[in-house]
């Protein structure tokens, strides 16, 4: 049998920590009979110092993340370019330094959660999920229309007003041709409010393949 990519990986990424952390592997790696396309490498640290996470993964392989933190722990998920996907909880005095995700990043890590739910036919949470990219939709509408009257203060709609129906045909449709049209309406949002956008669903796009991938 294959050596599954998450126990390369986890010994990789245990290999650049070295003694400034214990590590555990977590999840479905421990029961190999439960990998699929889907699953992802769960890691538990426990720091005894800061580290910066590109210590551990290089910037430009990270395509989207998650960040989460708690008095006692701190929780970092990771979709990397190539569809692989790391979640890792850290305890200890130590957390990872990594920035906030801007909106394009989480919206990013939103889709990649649906497209795993979507995979594993966890039609409640994806679609749930799914709804969370379509409300940014709207919210960056709202903004563009802020930008065209120039003011927050609206007694009528205008021709934004279009966009609440495509919403709403998006949200209608079977999840995987939802998650299409939502990542087709950022992206045309985001290419309004940011001159520089360059669309980028690599991530997603390499994630959908190794899901759908045969087992081996």
């Amino acid at each position: 049998m294959n050596r599954p990519w998450q126990r390369a990986l986890a010994d990789e990424l245990t290999g650049r920590l070295g003694p400034r952390a214990a590590v555990a592997v977590a999840g479905s790696v421990r029961r190999p009979a439960t990998l699929d396309g889907w699953s992802d490498l769960d890691l538990h640290l426990r720091l005894a110092d800061d580290a910066d996470l590109a210590e551990l993964v290089a910037p430009a392989e990270v395509w989207a993340h998650d960040l989460a933190a708690t008095a006692d722990e701190q929780v970092v998920r990771l979709v990397l370019r190539d569809g692989r996907r790391v979640d890792l909880q850290v305890r200890g005095a130590g957390r990872l330094r990594v920035d906030a995700p801007d909106e394009q990043a989480q919206a990013r890590f939103v889709a990649a959660m649906v497209a795993v739910k979507t995979g594993r036919g966890d039609r409640l949470i994806a679609t749930h999920l799914l709804l969370g990219l379509l409300r940014t939709v709207l919210v960056d509408g709202l903004r563009l229309r802020d930008r065209d009257e120039g003011t927050t203060v609206h007694r009528t709609g205008t021709a934004r007003d279009a966009l609440a129906t495509e919403v709403a045909t998006a949200a209608a449709l079977p999840l995987e041709e939802g998650l299409a049209a939502a990542r087709a309406l950022l992206d045309r949002g985001w290419a309004e409010l940011l001159p520089a956008h360059v669309p980028d669903w690599s991530g997603l796009d390499a994630l959908l393949s190794r899901g759908r991938a045969p087992s081996p």
